[in-house]
């Protein structure tokens, strides 16, 4: 397309509210795609950071520290009985 002004390809003959709005929802959705799974990685970064200072803190490096139960889940999800 041929505009002959910049004011005339921002209106785009009445369809230019249309036309910009998509180009906005779209670039939004695009950076919001791109910085939501980053922040979340970075929190978990982080979490995972304090739970190790934390376990270090205290003492509880090993697996010592997790339950037996936890320790012993089935494929499934279910717990196995331990045979202790």
């Amino acid at each position: 397309m041929h505009f002959d002004s910049i004011a005339a390809a921002m209106h785009m003959d009445g369809h230019g509210i249309y036309v910009w709005s998509a180009y906005a929802i779209t670039l939004v959705l695009l950076f919001w795609l791109l910085w939501a799974p980053s922040q979340q990685l970075r929190e978990r970064k982080r979490w995972i950071t304090a739970e190790a200072h934390r376990r270090a803190a205290s003492g509880n490096v090993g697996l010592e520290s997790v339950p037996e139960s936890k320790l012993t889940v089935a494929a499934e999800g279910e717990p196995m009985e331990s045979s202790s």
